[in-house]
């Protein structure tokens, strides 16, 4: 038996019944996990509103939510699993964390600015690397698209070093041909299908 931990920055309002569908999947891996025998536990949580966007902004100018760490300290996990982690608890803590970390990628937010991969009607991933300022020159996702791009070229501080986490799992071939642009590609492995997590 090992103690996962879990971190996943919540989306759904869970005051309002239904989960969003990242939060459905990991609702699904904890389940899976735990009649695997496992110890899981999740740290994030949803918050709302200014506060949300406040934490949000805090941890990616600086880096790190400081709760983060204090709870790893404390719940003292085998391993952690990570889920589309960028917004509010930042990157900073795999640079300290000593324990192994699993990176579970199944959107397309590291790759594309608005998050959707798609544009004029074909797959669109000319803000991979980094590059988002590309989707100013595509006019992606109006306003929206444009204030998401300003915050991650002008305030969001860099994605994690990609030799931090020991493991990604990604949940298609075309998010492991863009990953393997920046990670070796035996480092990564293929999991389409969510019951089958063990």
């Amino acid at each position: 038996m090992m103690r996962i931990l879990i971190v996943h920055d919540q989306y759904t309002d869970l005051n309002n019944g239904a989960l969003a569908g990242e939060d459905n999947l990991v609702h699904r891996q904890i389940c899976v996990l735990r009649n695997l025998g496992h110890e899981v536990t999740k740290f994030g949580g949803s918050g709302k509103g200014i506060k949300r966007k406040f934490f949000q902004f805090r941890s990616q100018v600086y880096g790190s939510d400081k709760n983060l760490l204090n709870f790893i300290k404390f719940y003292n996990p085998n391993l952690i699993l990570v889920n589309n982690l960028q917004m509010k608890t930042g990157y900073n803590w795999m640079k300290i964390c000593k324990l192994p970390i699993v990176y579970y990628v199944h959107n397309l937010r590291w790759f594309c600015a608005n998050a959707v991969g798609w544009r004029a009607g074909k797959s669109c991933f000319d803000c991979s690397s980094g590059k988002y300022l590309n989707a100013f020159r595509h006019r992606c996702a109006g306003i929206r698209g444009m204030l998401n791009t300003l915050r991650r070229t002008y305030f969001q501080r860099p994605q994690p070093e990609l030799t931090f986490p020991k493991r990604y799992i990604c949940i298609s071939e075309i998010f492991k041909d863009l990953l393997s642009k920046s990670v070796p590609r035996e480092r990564i492995s293929l999991l389409s299908n969510v019951p089958s997590f063990s």
